[in-house]
């Protein structure tokens, strides 16, 4: 009920999470090294610094440090020091933060090798993590759709399962592209020790969130709320909870705000606690009770037991996020502008397409075969989960790793992980033809196992669109926003016409033929726009995948 967004959608885009920003240094010239905030902050490192000029400064700073007894505690003499430079070290923002990344030691040597270690260090620290808590959460998340179909009749999970969706993609398309421009800005802002500026996107994207979930749950508590469901699914019956759908958006848009910000600060413990986890644990825990203890129930309790959860849940995370920003609330806080219309408008594509085919069903036709589809359709989400999980991680390295012109170490992480992820979603996928029709009437009834051919259909464009990799991860985080934008447009529409045309040739199975079809078409196009743009390849490796691991044992067993 209240997985990430990633897996909210990752039917349809798992090339692409996170949308980029246009006024951030991800656009900086290699070995660029950011300084702090947006405008020139004491003494800059002058454009295209090299490793070089990063070592002589680096040298000063040692040299300055000594004069006089300086030392951490005691600053440099103004001679040595730089305006703006870090006390004791008289060096430029941009290169203490460098240093701390093990980029520059302190003895003047360039350790790009310790550097490496200590990002695959984050990358691996932040999967050990996801690989505890993401099929833990993508589980519990499956969990209570199969408890809700076998709580509620076929028609009641059909309208039930078209809400569910209503209020996701609602809540992707209202919420502005905020989630994905604070981690990118945020993480860019820490990479170069910026805390202030961090913690200025942090309260920014929470508070024009809060507002445009209180202005959408008004809206479709309203008389026009309910007229508009009716006119837009008629046979669903999804109208008679118009204000549960209302307050439901209105929450999930700070749910997904609140893990990209704990993400920013490569808290991968906590997102996985916040990123849906908690919510799901306690959410499939009162449908069970409901479940052992009550003979019926509706689609207005589940919804309603779903947003009293939300709301205990998002306690604890909000203030851990607070608990971030604590430093910087003492230097004093202001919201600024963080909407960006190509970042907003990648978001309504992506969404759009990730939950299309659910709600063309729900347009055409009643419930039950909204629960017909429904019940494959998220089933067939679980053979994506492998290049999810390394979504997790990725992106919060990717900008910075661009910006410093580190294009062969990307390519090599985003084809490895790719490559990986492969692996997994070919198992699933195989899984799949062997066990489906019998995971079908397991999870959710007998009545479902006519679905199977929907789930082989779907499941394999999932395994497709794994070997294109994170392309749209890549594009939204190179600073190649509108060209995604464009993408996903042209794609929307193409979709939504083969969608039509296939449902009404060929029903359900017609539809997932289009809408995998599509899916792996799209993805592959922005495989081959992140090779021209960005300069590298992002398609799955299974060498480099094999490579890595091996890698990771060795460094293990001399550990």
């Amino acid at each position: 009920m209240f997985g990430s967004s990633a897996f909210a959608m990752s039917s349809h885009d798992t090339c692409g999470r996170l949308i980029t920003s246009t006024r951030s240094a991800v656009t900086a010239p290699p070995f660029v090294v950011p300084a702090r905030g947006d405008a020139p902050v004491g003494g800059v490192v002058p454009p295209m610094a090299t490793p070089a000029t990063m070592t002589a400064i680096a040298k000063r700073g040692k040299k300055c440090s000594r004069r006089r007894g300086a030392s951490p505690a005691t600053p440099a003499p103004r001679s040595c020091a730089l305006r703006g430079a870090t006390p004791g070290f008289g060096v430029y923002p941009g290169v203490a933060a460098a240093t701390s990344n093990s980029a520059v030691s302190f003895d003047g040597r360039v350790n790009e090798r310790a550097r490496g270690r200590g990002d695959r260090g984050v990358v691996f620290r932040g999967l050990g993590w996801n690989a505890i808590g993401y099929p833990l959460n993508v589980g519990l998340l499956f969990a209570s759709h199969s408890l809700a179909s076998n709580i509620l009749p076929k028609r009641g999970f059909g309208s039930y399962s078209l809400a569910f969706t209503i209020f996701v993609t609602t809540a992707l398309i209202v919420q502005l592209g905020l989630p994905h421009s604070l981690l990118r800005r945020a993480a860019t802002a820490l990479s170069s020790g910026d805390e202030h500026t961090a913690a200025h996107e942090v309260v920014s994207a929470l508070a024009f969130g809060a507002v445009v979930g209180l202005v959408v749950g008004v809206f479709f508590g309203s008389p026009l709320g309910d007229e508009v469901l009716s006119l837009l699914f008629p046979a669903t019956g999804v109208a008679a909870v118009a204000l549960l759908i209302g307050i439901r958006t209105a929450l999930r848009v700070i749910e997904n705000i609140v893990p990209e910000a704990l993400r920013a600060y490569r808290d991968f413990f906590r997102v996985m606690i916040f990123d849906g986890l908690l919510a799901n644990l306690l959410f499939t825990g009162a449908l069970v009770v409901i479940l052992v203890t009550s003979d019926s129930s509706s689609v207005r309790e589940l919804m309603t037991v779903g947003a009293v959860v939300a709301v205990v849940a998002l306690v604890p995370a909000l203030l851990s996020v607070f608990t971030k920003i604590k430093g910087a609330r003492a230097a004093g806080l202001r919201v600024r502008n963080p909407l960006e219309p190509s970042m907003w408008a990648v978001t309504i594509g992506r969404t759009i397409l990730a939950q299309l085919d659910l709600l063309i069903v729900g347009m055409l036709a009643a419930s039950r075969d909204v629960a017909q589809y429904a019940a494959p359709f998220r089933l067939g989400l679980l053979v994506g989960l492998p290049l999810i999980a390394f979504n997790q991680v990725v992106p919060a390295l990717l900008a910075g790793w661009f910006a410093q012109g580190k294009l062969q170490r990307i390519e090599r992480v985003m084809r490895g992980t790719a490559g990986i992820a492969l692996f997994g979603s070919l198992a699933l996928g195989i899984g799949f033809v062997l066990f489906g029709k019998a995971a079908l009437g397991t999870f959710f009834g007998d009545e479902y196992r006519g679905a199977y051919s929907i789930l082989l259909v779907l499941s394999l464009g999932q395994i497709l669109q794994t070997a294109t990799g994170s392309c749209g991860f890549a594009l939204m985080m190179t600073g190649h926003s509108r060209a995604y934008a464009q993408i996903l447009g042209v794609s929307a529409v193409v979709t939504i016409g083969a969608d039509v045309l296939f449902y009404d040739l060929w029903g359900l199975d017609g539809l997932a033929i289009a809408t995998a079809g599509t899916l792996v078409l799209q993805n592959t196009v922005q495989a081959i726009a992140v090779k021209r743009l960005a300069g590298f390849s992002v398609w799955a490796n299974p060498r480099l995948a094999l490579a890595e691991v091996q890698r990771v044992l060795r460094r293990s067993e001399k550990d």
